[in-house]
């Protein structure tokens, strides 16, 4: 969470503010439900810590976001377990939809 908001109120990170949301353990499930049916609408940027990569569903009901790709999951930690890593690959794509994952690391981190 500490690096998700340094990132965030980051130069970098503030490109994201008018189409981001950040979801973390310390909102509700009322707010988290809304932050996922939110997820996958057209330029929208949703920021999730570790501890939502297993158990949640990241459903595309956009025409637009699927004729385009559909939802992509950015990982930026490598998972110490492999059956994490296929959970968070496995928050898009889902039931024959299109989407993509992809890893992007800091090398300083490794």
């Amino acid at each position: 969470t500490e690096k998700m908001m340094k990132f965030l109120n980051s130069s970098q990170g503030s490109k994201f503010s008018k189409t981001c949301q950040k979801m973390t353990v310390s909102i509700s499930s009322e707010e988290r439900e809304n932050m996922v049916q939110r997820a996958s609408l057209e330029k929208m940027v949703t920021f999730i810590t570790a501890e939502f990569g297993r158990g949640m569903d990241f459903s595309c009901n956009s025409a637009v976001v699927n004729a385009n790709g559909g939802v992509g999951v950015i990982s930026t930690f490598l998972s110490l377990e492999e059956s994490e890593e296929v959970q968070f690959k496995g928050r898009t794509a889902r039931a024959g939809e299109n989407g993509s994952f992809h890893l992007v690391l800091c090398e300083e981190e490794l």
